[in-house]
């Protein structure tokens, strides 16, 4: 059996959003890579409704301020990569705490972009006094998966070519 980890999302001031429970796929140096399988059908206001049965792989590079999760349908079809800005995680034994700072990237099967929760980033700016070392490394975050969904790098290969 692999190693079980939870994932806590909270946010910049500790207070909780989320949790879920994933399998070990990959660990080493450079990352951390679960799997995990939505229990149940989920409403998302941006992204629709999540079956239940669909797959998520994701992917937590150490260092990095984001995360990406790559969602399967329960057919095995890729349905959508979905990008977390965040600040870099930390593994507390088989816990991981992810400090959620609100904007996420969607990205399409078609290679479509679409940017989420930026008016939540704003509000909470000023709400959670965000400081500015955390806004520079949201942008750069930011930027960089941009970068990397457009060079079709990294798993973001699977998509088509952009025109």
């Amino acid at each position: 059996m692999s190693r079980k980890f939870t994932v806590e999302s909270v946010r910049f001031n500790g207070e909780k959003k989320r949790s879920w429970s994933c399998g070990l796929l990959h660990e080493d140096h450079d990352s951390l890579i679960l799997e995990g399988t939505f229990a149940s059908d989920v409403e998302h206001r941006d992204l629709g409704t999540i079956l239940k049965g669909t797959r998520s792989v994701e992917y937590f590079p150490a260092g990095k301020w984001y995360s990406v999760f790559v969602f399967y349908l329960p057919d095995g079809q890729l349905r959508n990569f979905y990008c977390n800005i965040s600040l870099p995680i930390k593994i507390l034994g088989n816990r991981i705490e992810m400090v959620d700072l609100d904007i996420d990237i969607a990205v399409w099967p078609d290679g479509r972009v679409q940017m989420l929760d930026e008016d939540e980033y704003a509000e909470n700016i000023e709400r959670l006094l965000y400081p500015e070392y955390v806004i520079l490394g949201v942008d750069s975050a930011v930027r960089e998966l941009l970068e990397l969904i457009s060079a079709r790098a990294w798993i973001f290969s699977v998509l088509p070519a952009e025109d």
